[in-house]
Order: C-alpha cells, then sequence, then structure tokens
C-alpha cells in the first residue's frame, strides 16, 4: 500500500519554523514509532519513508509518504492520538491543524499506467525540495537524465516491492530515449544540521522519443517516485517531487 499524508501544522512562534528543519521532524517520529518497527527501520540498508517540508505564510506543511504497509498503518495511529508536536531543539510547539491521508495500491498504480492508451512524449518533473545526486562521494547540483532516471530507477526498484525496474537494458532503452527538453531551474542549499548540502529546485521536462510502452514506463517511474523522493536525502527533507503532463507555462522563463 502506498500512503500520502499532509499535514497542516500551526507553530506556536512562525519565525522559529523553516524548510531546513526536516531533520528534526524525522526525529520526532522515530520516537513515537513502536521500539521494535523503530529498530527494524534503523537496520533497513534504505529508509521506508520520505518526508519534506513547505511553508506557508503563517503555517507548516509536512509530507509523508510511505510505501511500507506496516508504517503507513503506525502514522495514521501516531496521527490519531497526537494532536500537536513538540521540537525539543527548538523548544517549538506545532500544533496539528490539519492531517490529510491518500492511499492507493501499488497494483492499482501500476496497471493503470501498463494499459494507459494516454501517454505523451514530455513529462514535466518538478523539483519541490533541493535535490542532489551524490556520486563518487560528491554531491552533485545539476541534474542529467542520467541521474534522474538512474536514480528513479534505484529508488523504486529498492522499495516498492510490487516491481522490479532496474535493469541494464531498461536503463540502456530509458537513456537512448530520454532528454531533456526544458527547464527552469535554480542553484540553491539545504542546511542540514549545520552543513550545507548543495542541490537544485524547479523544473524539468523530460521527453521521451521512444515507444507508447515505454512512455507509459516512464510515467510510472515518477509516479511510484513521488513517494520514494529523488536523490540524497530524502528521509530528511530533501528531493521531494511531483510530475504532470502539464507543458511548461508560457510565460515562465525557459532556458
Amino acid at each position: 500500500m502506498l500512503f500520502k499524508f499532509k499535514l497542516v501544522l500551526q507553530p506556536t512562534q512562525i519565525d522559529k519554523a523553516n524548510v531546513h528543519q526536516a531533520s528534526l521532524y524525522h526525529g520526532w517520529l522515530m520516537q513515537q514509532i513502536p521500539k521494535e518497527l523503530s529498530r527494524q527501520m534503523h537496520q533497513e540498508q534504505h529508509p521506508l519513508f520520505s518526508q519534506y517540508l513547505v511553508k506557508a505564510k503563517a503555517s507548516i506543511e509536512w509530507h509523508i509518504h510511505t510505501w511500507n504497509n506496516q508504517l503507513g498503518l503506525e502514522l495514521k495511529k501516531i496521527f490519531a492520538i497526537n494532536n500537536s508536536i513538540y521540537l525539543e531543539h527548538l523548544q517549538l510547539e506545532l500544533k496539528i491543524e490539519e492531517c490529510q491521508i491518500t492511499t492507493q495500491e501499488e497494483a492499482d498504480l501500476i496497471s493503470h499506467y501498463a494499459f494507459s492508451q494516454d501517454t505523451k512524449k514530455y513529462l514535466t518533473i518538478e523539483f519541490l525540495t533541493p535535490t542532489s545526486f551524490k556520486s563518487q562521494g560528491r554531491y552533485l547540483n545539476y541534474p542529467t537524465p542520467r541521474f534522474i532516471i538512474q536514480s528513479a530507477l534505484n529508488r523504486v526498484d529498492q522499495n516498492i516491492d510490487a516491481v522490479a525496474f532496474f535493469d541494464k537494458e531498461t536503463f540502456a532503452e530509458l537513456l537512448a530515449s530520454c532528454y531533456i527538453n526544458r527547464y527552469n531551474l535554480h542553484s540553491t542549499y539545504f542546511s542540514l544540521e549545520g552543513t550545507k548540502i548543495n542541490g537544485f529546485i524547479g523544473k524539468v521536462e523530460l521527453a521521451c522519443n521512444g515507444p507508447k510502452q515505454l512512455q507509459s514506463f516512464l510515467k510510472l517511474l515518477f509516479k511510484l517516485t513521488e513517494y520514494t523522493g529523488l536523490g540524497a536525502k530524502t528521509a530528511l527533507g530533501m528531493g521531494a517531487i511531483k510530475v504532470s503532463d502539464n507543458y511548461f507555462y508560457r510565460k515562465e522563463s525557459l532556458t
């Protein structure tokens, strides 16, 4: 089961809250999870959820996505019994004003795109929080088709049990067929416990010249990547994405 949680939080002091504090929310969440599940999560090579923050004028949106059924059910319990969260490091309380939960079966999502006839050549990927790819010990703060596709394939293959995506043939076929058609990006950084990690935010329009089946596969891949996140530190607030078939707005400045 795939879960998306969206919490609208009202901090007692809005000036103390910012989008670089996702690691503190991660810490609070891990304290609420049952010890046995928490130990299991620490033993996993890959995180069982992704999460990120969005700051509004007087509130914080906390988004948590998981593909692990046990964790998703535990999160539902946690937010059913808590009406606020407390970040001890900041001495900041945030009231939970709203909690939206959406669920979807992996099989339904896969079936929808596997048999969809409404495929399009272009796919827009919006990077909602700073995104960076780690290669040879370095954080790379620019997207290429290789980095984007390889990270998505790895993330989904490692985490979504219902599908096995990553193989050399699929990767090679996607690289041969896909390219960045347009983009609107700028470099930024993500502050994590005193360290600034270089990254980027914005949009890219990914084009696929392959057959309809490959275009459907690409859309499915990135719809699943909305749950896992893309690139580095996705459990700590980086690499949140949103995908759509929408073209760039004409009023946007494109490079």
